[in-house]
């Protein structure tokens, strides 16, 4: 399965923040969604990790990533 992926960066103080678009294939959005949603209590425990969490888009096949990080480093 592949994703297509555009990234934005924005930065607040030290914190780091990512917002990455993936457009899945059609009609496999929930698929890839499960699949990541394992990792995600994994990657919550990082160090300097705030937040990280998937949110579903308005178009059927998009979601968005979106990473919080205390500073570069975690990043």
């Amino acid at each position: 399965m592949t994703a297509h992926r555009t990234t934005s960066r924005t930065e607040a103080m030290n914190d780091r923040v990512m917002i990455a678009t993936i457009v899945t294939h059609p009609g496999k959005r929930d698929e890839l969604a499960k699949v990541f949603s394992e990792m995600f209590p994994v990657a919550s425990k990082e160090p300097g990790t705030m937040l990280y969490t998937l949110i579903e888009g308005d178009q059927p096949d998009t979601m968005y990533f979106y990473e919080h990080y205390r500073d570069q480093a975690a990043m």
